[in-house]
């Protein structure tokens, strides 16, 4: 851990400046727990759990998720779609007519479970793509991905079709436009698997991606 002292007025504050990263439970990385809280979920927790402190809370308010996710004033159903969300993962009961600056602090605890380290810087790539894109889908089918990575090999043969299914994309094309994405993001490598002939037709092997980020994704909560 390494650690920087800034004096303030009447005190000190003192930041932990090692990498920052969130973790996400393989049990959140599921086509039941995005079916349920919605595509915007897994995006909005990543977020919000940047706030994640040693009292095992979030504090965070609304207009921090609507200025990182770039959702304007004026648009009342994007910013409806994520205090729905908040509401189904925390189970809670924010009216949509919140006060976007109040904090707001509320538990959340780590269970004994693996889980998926993401980097801060993985999320920001995301958020701060320029080209018209759902997000929500690119982050979803991003940390798919990395779920998948093997630990020892660093490579992934996640079918499309499982993407599809975890992510409830229903489009092949969308997947695949997504991962082009990653590729485009520097986030991910993929080496498209190549076609051979068995005696049922022709066949396609399973991509293989590579992760770009040089540290392991996988650790456990004893």
């Amino acid at each position: 851990m390494h650690l920087q002292v800034i004096s303030t007025v009447g005190g000190v504050r003192i930041i932990d400046t090692t990498k920052k990263q969130i973790t996400l439970s393989y049990s959140q990385i599921t086509n039941e727990y995005i079916a349920q809280h919605g595509k915007e979920c897994l995006l909005v927790l990543a977020l919000i759990l940047r706030r994640y402190n040693i009292r095992h809370e979030v504090s965070f308010n609304f207009k921090y998720l609507y200025d990182k996710l770039n959702i304007k004033p004026n648009r009342k159903e994007q910013k409806n779609k994520i205090i729905e969300c908040i509401n189904k993962i925390f189970k809670t009961n924010f009216s949509f007519d919140v006060d976007i600056n109040q904090i707001i602090d509320l538990p959340y605890e780590i269970q004994k479970e693996q889980y998926l380290i993401v980097a801060d810087d993985e999320v920001d790539t995301i958020l701060n793509y320029n080209k018209s894109i759902n997000k929500y889908n690119l982050f979803n089918v991003y940390v798919v991905i990395k779920r998948h990575i093997n630990y020892y090999s660093e490579t992934s043969y996640v079918p499309i079709k499982t993407i599809m299914d975890i992510t409830n994309i229903k489009s092949n094309n969308s997947v695949v436009k997504h991962i082009k994405t990653l590729e485009e993001l520097n986030l991910i490598g993929c080496e498209r698997g190549e076609y051979f002939a068995t005696d049922e037709g022709i066949r396609k092997l399973n991509n293989t991606y590579t992760l770009k980020q040089n540290y392991k994704n996988i650790w456990h909560i004893l």
